[in-house]
């Protein structure tokens, strides 16, 4: 049933030192100190959940096979972690910094098993130091288990493939495990197994096993994981779908909005990457008849340059997120670290002015957010946390109110009419954390999980609300007949967040709730 590959491969010897003596415990020591960092900076430099991380906590909170716009491993991460006690946003980004930690072990283990312990090192240096890291490390994204998963499945689909390897039915299962891992986490997982049959397809020395069929049915495994998801959504309509659809809607072609899009997306993926790292991956894909000849360097070409040429074309189309092509960045520093390993006296200079660059980039990152604020800059545009500051005010603001009004009449359900964020941030950050529901108009398409959910009826109907909206908005027509009787009782209840940044509300109590009307 293994694919094995019978062909002899003749793989080119490393041409970095290596197996110098204690390299690998200084690396496993390295590792262990870039977690433990990480970790303390959680504690040590507190920030609000960003938007998606308190709506996938939300998520947690009502486990499911599937949700309006995501697989539903990010939101059982929640569920784990609540129900280990977290309730902190230090605590809840726990998972993000174990799962960015097991991507950088597993592309440093994968680096130096294909050139040596010293590869090995520069390509965890190079992963650890690259800027986007700074986010898809620390915030609890759908991002932290795609990279992870990827990173895995990346190493175990080598080991498997690797000629006479011993075990090799248990690399394909670590392999499978890792991938539906990645697919229950985000779509862009359902891309793997077509670049791994690509490689197989494509690499000479494993034309052996290019008409097994046993490959290509590993290789396709993972994806069964979608079918529970695809039940789910067949369920509710195909929401992710839907929203799917979206995220590719573009605007009238212009050359011109094509070239500032391309270079958006450019300028994106060297602060992703690193600006040092993105021209040296640029030197190793262009050289790609010399990667040809290594089959190394074409396991690490084909996980990198075809997605991210891909997604360079669809920039000259539309916008596109900085984030999308991120997991297409392991095979890109595998790629980069084999392109110093094959030429490393005349590209040392490259290495070096890439660490030194990262330092120097991460140093920016980290001291800017802690002293955005002595230097009176908070909430302005060199503040790279503006997005994740004012949230727990907001959350303490709105429990204030929401405190008085429960004093008075007893207990109030949480409805916001306003930005789904508020709806999520709220559900965080009010005291006990209780259930918010947000207020979608009927007419209007379902644009998020809470659409989905079913409203406060069964246990708020003939009681109270405490209705949120943005400062100023008036209360909806189809909202206040959802109650016998609405007064404003708190009205802008703001939260300054500097540089003429504010969240502002208008709290409104309803009385005697009598239904609730669904958004379609």
């Amino acid at each position: 049933m293994s694919p094995v590959v019978n062909q002899p491969v003749t793989a080119s010897p490393p041409t970095l030192e290596q197996d110098a003596p204690g390299r690998k415990r200084r690396a496993w020591r390295l590792l262990g100190a870039i977690a433990l960092v990480r970790l303390a900076w959680l504690w040590l430099v507190p920030l609000d959940l960003a938007g998606d991380e308190a709506y996938y906590w939300d998520w947690g909170r009502r486990p499911a096979w599937g949700y309006f716009s995501k697989p539903p491993m990010i939101a059982w991460l929640n569920t784990l972690t609540g129900w280990l006690g977290a309730t902190t946003a230090p605590a809840v980004r726990v998972p993000a910094v174990l799962l960015g930690t097991l991507g950088l072990a597993m592309l440093w283990l994968l680096a130096r098993r294909l050139w040596g312990e010293r590869a090995g090192v520069y390509a965890l240096v190079l992963g650890a130091l690259a800027p986007g890291g700074l986010a898809l490390n620390f915030l609890l994204t759908i991002d932290a288990p795609l990279l992870a998963a990827w990173a895995v499945a990346l190493y175990a689909l080598w080991r498997a493939l690797e000629p006479a390897a011993p075990g090799r039915t248990r690399w394909w299962l670590l392999y499978v495990v890792a991938a539906a891992f990645g697919v229950l986490s985000k779509q862009m997982m359902l891309v793997f197994p077509l670049l791994a049959a690509g490689f197989v397809f494509t690499s000479p020395p494993d034309r052996a096993g290019r008409s097994r069929v046993a490959a290509y049915l590993w290789l396709a495994a993972p994806w069964l994981a979608l079918i529970p998801v695809l039940a789910w959504n067949a369920q509710h309509g195909w929401p992710t779908l839907h929203h799917m659809a979206h995220h590719f809607e573009a605007p009238a072609w212009t050359a011109g909005l094509a070239l500032r899009f391309a270079g958006e997306f450019i300028a994106g993926q060297a602060g992703l990457a690193g600006p040092v790292v993105l021209v040296m991956l640029l030197a190793a894909a262009w050289n790609w008849r010399v990667a040809r000849a290594d089959r190394r360097q074409w396991f690490a070409w084909m996980f990198s340059v075809p997605p991210l040429a891909v997604v360079l074309a669809l920039s000259l189309r539309q916008r596109v997120q900085p984030n999308w092509p991120a997991a297409f960045y392991p095979g890109g520093m595998l790629l980069v670290t084999g392109w110093l390993a094959t030429d490393w006296p005349n590209r040392a200079r490259w290495w070096r002015v890439s660490w030194k660059s990262g330092v120097v980039l991460a140093g920016l990152a980290y001291g800017g957010i802690i002293l955005i604020g002595p230097l009176g800059q908070t909430g302005g545009k060199l503040d790279l946390a503006a997005r994740l500051r004012g949230w727990a005010e907001f959350g303490q603001a709105v429990g204030t109110r929401l405190a008085q009004e429960e004093k008075a009449v007893g207990e109030v359900a949480v409805v916001v009419a306003g930005p789904r964020q508020w709806a999520s941030e709220l559900a965080f950050y009010l005291p006990g954390q209780p259930e918010v529901w947000r207020w979608t108009p009927p007419d209007e398409p379902i644009d998020s999980q809470y659409a989905l959910w079913p409203g406060p009826l069964a246990s708020h109907l003939h009681g109270r609300a405490l209705l949120v909206l943005p400062a100023g908005d008036p209360l909806p027509a189809e909202l206040a007949r959802s109650f016998t009787a609405t007064r404003l009782v708190g009205k802008n209840v703001t939260v300054h967040l500097g540089a003429n940044r504010e969240i502002a509300a208008d709290c409104w109590l309803g009385e005697d709730m009598l239904g609730w009307t669904e958004a379609r």
